[in-house]
């Protein structure tokens, strides 16, 4: 009798909460405006969904840069990231993540008028996931969040792109 098949790398469902630092790389095409913001908190970054096979997990995400802006206002703005997600295993350890969905640019603070820009958005992810036996896991990513805006008044728009790198937690 030939002995049973190994167990499947991952089933059922999935949760992923990160944590971490980024910048924001923000450009007005209409006026050739760029900002590079400083160091910023990347906000809790979230994923929940299930495994699709025994290395693919499809996940909704969550994910932001919370950006201050020391200037005349001191405000703060808000680049993030809502959508489905893949999150493909290539071993135990190390893992890549890729989605598209709504990108958000929202000035949180000091805000008159418009305090908000919705266009498309791109989640990509690279990490590692340290050894352990359990179904909880500790990983570190790098995550990136480009944005593509359309502009007001049929103005060319512009992009707004976040990079984190965050510390998460996962249950497989």
């Amino acid at each position: 009798m030939p002995p049973p098949a190994p167990a499947p790398l991952h089933q059922g469902v999935t949760f992923e909460a990160n944590l971490g630092f980024g910048l924001v790389h923000v450009t007005d095409s209409g006026s050739s405006v760029s900002l590079d913001t400083n160091m910023a908190l990347a906000g809790v970054n979230l994923g929940i969904g299930g495994w699709i096979s025994p290395r693919t997990a499809l996940t909704f995400r969550v994910s932001d840069v919370d950006v201050r802006i020391d200037n005349a206002q001191n405000g703060t703005v808000v680049a993030a990231f809502l959508g489905p997600s893949i999150q493909y295993w290539t071993d135990s350890n190390i893992w890549f993540g890729a989605g598209a969905g709504l990108a958000t640019l929202v000035a949180i603070t000091n805000c008159s008028g418009n305090c908000s820009n919705n266009g498309f958005g791109l989640d990509l992810r690279l990490g590692y996931t340290f050894p352990s036996t359990a179904l909880s896991t500790f990983n570190v990513s790098l995550e990136m969040t480009p944005g593509f805006y359309g502009g007001a008044n049929g103005s060319s728009g512009g992009t707004a792109t976040g990079v984190a790198i965050l510390v998460g937690y996962q249950h497989l």
